[in-house]
């Protein structure tokens, strides 16, 4: 579908954790874009009609940490993204039964 060489906004090491949506007739595919010179993940698009021909658009979520695993899910007709920030360094608190 895509490698690094179709990235053009940045300069990539390669490209993973494709995750995609389909809306309106048009399909929506997130990823990680590995930058070359800073070692982080950033968060690529592309789009495509048919899933044969995908044209990159852009970095659309870029951080000072890590990201990876674009999870985007579609909540009372707003979409969001969830991506995988363990570098950022935060901690998380296990889900408890109430």
């Amino acid at each position: 579908m895509l490698t690094a060489g179709d990235i053009v906004d940045v300069r990539a090491a390669f490209v993973a954790d494709p995750f995609m949506i389909l809306r309106k007739g048009v399909w929506y595919l997130f990823f990680e874009v590995l930058r070359d010179y800073t070692r982080t993940g950033e968060i690529g698009l592309a789009v495509s009609e048919d899933l044969v021909r995908w044209l990159y658009q852009k970095i659309v979520l870029r951080e000072s940490f890590h990201l990876s695993y674009p999870h985007v899910f579609e909540w009372e007709g707003s979409y969001y993204m969830v991506p995988e920030t363990i570098g950022a360094g935060g901690r998380g608190s296990p889900l408890q039964e109430h």
